[in-house]
């Protein structure tokens, strides 16, 4: 057997592909082409698998952040101790515990798709979140402002599972408050058709908006770019109800 092949499978036992692949260069036999195929794949595995541990480990933070920040301002008198809030407190740490499994599980992203078909006032989730993080954007003098409905639950009634869409309401809401400069302000849209929610930072100095993209995960991407204002869109795990 070749010398290289040889040299190349001792280096793919030690899981050093890049140094594996180079042994390979210029081979044109098949077993050559076919293990550096095989690596190529083992190497995407791991990429993906690093990303996604990223992710889970970026989401249980904004989960930890929720509940630390609402029970340390209960306990100072900041905030009531509401059904709501305490509520809330007790599914971002549902939420702590599901990603934990997940990561045992080696984590999957968990995507944007719908699941599960409930129906959601999506108005009244946000509304809810928007209040788990208002004592953390307040300690960064963010502000967030959301164009809600105002009573016409006709148009925020989507087809979805109310949970999941917590989550990725919570960890977009979080990651925003975390890259807008003190002093900046969130602002939320009505959801456009498809379930794509809108939103813009707005400060003299926003910041890498392509951080906040990265942060997001899933479907999000931006729309339009200024010194002082960034505008992003996301689409969020709904189906319209007709």
């Amino acid at each position: 057997m070749d010398e290289r092949l040889l040299h190349a499978l001792d280096l793919a036992m030690l899981a050093d592909w890049e140094s594996a692949k180079q042994c390979l260069e210029g081979a044109d036999d098949a077993v050559s082409a076919r293990l550096t195929a095989l690596m190529n794949d083992q190497i995407r595995r791991e990429r993906d698998r690093a990303e996604m541990q990223a992710l889970a480990r970026h989401e249980l933070g904004n989960a930890l952040s929720i509940a630390q920040a609402n029970v340390e301002a209960m306990i100072d008198g900041v905030l009531d101790t509401t059904t709501e809030r305490l509520s809330g407190i007790s599914e971002a740490l549902q939420t702590c515990g599901m990603l934990l499994d997940n990561l045992k599980k080696n984590y999957q992203s968990p995507g944007y798709a719908v699941e599960r078909e409930d129906f959601v006032n999506v108005c009244e989730v946000i509304c809810a979140q928007i209040s788990m993080v208002a004592h953390i954007a307040g300690s960064k003098n963010v502000r967030v402002h959301y164009d809600d409905c105002h009573g016409d639950h006709a148009g925020c009634v989507y087809r979805g599972d109310h949970e999941r869409l917590t989550h990725v309401l919570r960890n977009m809401l979080l990651s925003a408050v975390r890259y807008t400069p003190p002093g900046g302000a969130i602002h939320i849209s009505r959801l456009a058709p498809g379930g794509h929610m809108h939103f813009s930072v707005r400060h003299p100095s926003v910041g890498a908006p392509g951080k906040l993209v990265d942060a997001l995960g899933g479907e999000a991407r931006i729309t339009s770019e200024s010194p002082t204002h960034n505008a992003f869109a996301v689409r969020l795990p709904l189906l319209a109800t007709v």
